[in-house]
């Protein structure tokens, strides 16, 4: 077959249809399979000027990348078009450990060459839109930053936290690896924030709770022991006990004291102990 003009490869069928539709619409005779083609197969499609493979990448980890885009990629660029082009949603909706773009594309560098990656972001006929970097999309009658979208932002796989795509992919390391439980962590508190959030607002509560009724505690603690110090006070001088000089000299100068003079008496001894 006559080379190519353009190779794709769709990280989801979705999008790889969507190419396939945008190039016939744009006049380009094209094919997409599910597998790499081979010689044979390309030869029953003469004259194609695109050839492109819907994949499963967006769902798979960095690991499924390195053992099944290599093949994939080697097959495209044996065809000799002089462009490749690896096709994401147009939300960029991936993670490090979910469909990681960074990885993807280190694995087509590897195999296409190249000493950069252009990257197109925008899709003004499905309100995907771009400006200083930041991606936009469209729902309802609004236009959201991604990192504010009622629905990307809270994607059950792959919630978008950033719309800055530079910062974004930044995030996606190539190192492939099993998810770190900081991201799994990180995962379920962005899929199950109103839960959290609650969780988290009783045990506040509790652990205010504990620290209150601690502090109430102490509080009535430090005043039984007052009040038994107090009436252990008054029992020893009321029975004339020898050992608490104290006790005996405030009640043998007022033999006619009364409870309330004896507590004004002693408060100053009662202080001193608390």
């Amino acid at each position: 077959m006559t080379r190519p003009l353009l190779t794709f490869y769709g990280d989801d069928f979705t999008g790889a249809s969507a190419v396939m539709e945008v190039l016939s619409l744009a006049g380009l005779n094209t094919a997409m399979f599910l597998d790499p083609p081979g010689a044979e197969t390309l030869m029953r499609y003469p004259g194609l000027q695109a050839v492109g493979i819907a994949g499963v990448a967006r769902s798979k980890s960095p690991d499924w990348m390195r053992a099944h885009l290599p093949a994939a990629f080697r097959a495209l660029a044996a065809l000799g078009a002089p462009v490749a082009h690896y096709k994401v949603c147009s939300t960029f909706d991936s993670s490090p450990n979910v469909g990681s773009i960074g990885a993807a594309t280190e694995i087509g560098r590897e195999i296409f060459g190249g000493d950069w990656t252009p990257l197109v972001t925008g899709a003004p006929a499905i309100r995907r839109y771009q400006a200083f970097g930041n991606l936009f999309a469209g729902a309802g009658e609004g236009v959201f930053r991604l990192d504010r979208h009622p629905v990307m932002s809270r994607h059950p796989v792959t919630p978008m936290e950033e719309a800055d795509l530079a910062r974004h992919l930044a995030t996606e390391p190539v190192t492939a690896g099993p998810p770190s439980a900081a991201y799994l962590a990180s995962k379920f508190i962005r899929r199950n924030r109103a839960q959290v959030a609650a969780v988290a607002s009783i045990i506040l509560l509790l652990v205010l709770g504990m620290g209150g009724t601690s502090i109430a505690w102490s509080r009535a603690r430090a005043q039984s022991e007052k009040l038994r110090f107090t009436l252990d006070f008054f029992t020893r001088a009321l029975a004339g006990a020898a050992d608490d000089s104290a006790a005996l000299a405030i009640w043998q100068e007022q033999p006619e004291l009364t409870l309330g003079q004896a507590l004004r008496s002693a408060d100053g001894l009662i202080e001193q102990t608390f």
